[in-house]
């Protein structure tokens, strides 16, 4: 609607259009995320069984579990949520082979399970979610102009992530970690605050479908908490610690950012 001299008829008719493409969008999503049981048959619990094989990899100093479960999504039938657990996994086992101090196994399963997302044809906001998390996890293996380049793809990929659905909290986060993690010479740490309580606020899922991916909002509590104490601003870092730590009693990596409080 250019103009308000436009014909009532032709304003109309752009409302109708809006309207019907709008609904187009929300419809394709709507099919795209909720992909039948049936379909997915196998995939329950798969983000909390995920979890319980990261961890183990630490206590084990191998990825045989991550494995296993590798083995098991590649084997069964494809479709956007099988290969959405299947990067998600690959990523979890990057993480754990750079905490391991092995930069080239973790970029190298990095890049394998960014490959599976962006090979995926009909996304949602949480598969544009999770490949600006794993893409913006590589550009620390780039340096100087490709690591702008891969900066702008990750926002571009929020963008689209968060247009089709303002309310995914992972969008939010990664969102959040992006701005976190640039440096503030380059325009980093403006939006933290406000992007990661606005993930803390959303709810983990609004819907009862098991293989949809809940994971985040502790992440976001963890980041925004490092973000405070870096900052000095220590009254807020002691109010979020107390929510967190009754949100995620059992989370061991709040707890020892919790100890940098400790006379503070």
């Amino acid at each position: 609607m250019k103009s308000s001299l436009y014909p009532i008829l032709m304003i109309a008719l752009l409302f109708t259009f809006n309207a019907c493409e709008a609904s187009a969008k929300e419809v394709k999503n709507y099919q795209a995320t909720f992909v039948s049981m049936m379909e997915n048959d196998g995939l329950e619990q798969i983000e909390s069984r995920i979890q319980a094989a990261f961890y183990q990899s630490f206590m084990q100093q191998n990825t045989d579990s991550l494995d296993k479960i590798v083995e098991e999504l590649s084997n069964m039938p494809v479709n956007i949520w099988t290969d959405y657990w299947l990067a998600y996994t690959q990523f979890r086992k990057a993480l754990f082979h750079i905490a391991q101090n092995d930069a080239e196994k973790s970029e190298e399963i990095a890049a394998s399970a960014l490959e599976i997302v962006a090979n995926i044809k009909e996304k949602t906001s949480e598969h544009y979610a999770l490949q600006a998390m794993i893409h913006s996890f590589t550009i620390q293996f780039m340096r100087g102009i490709q690591a702008g380049v891969a900066s702008q793809k990750v926002s571009s990929m929020l963008k689209k992530a968060k247009k089709l659905d303002d309310k995914n909290l992972r969008a939010y986060f990664v969102m959040g970690s992006q701005d976190f993690y640039t440096p503030e010479q380059y325009g980093g740490g403006q939006k933290v605050e406000e992007f990661l309580t606005q993930a803390i606020e959303l709810d983990d899922q609004y819907n009862d479908n098991p293989v949809l991916p809940t994971w985040g909002k502790d992440e976001a509590y963890e980041l925004l908490l490092q973000f405070y104490i870096k900052k000095e601003q220590y009254e807020k870092a002691k109010m979020l610690f107390q929510e967190a730590s009754t949100a995620y009693p059992n989370s061991y990596r709040l707890m020892q950012i919790g100890t940098k409080l400790v006379g503070k």
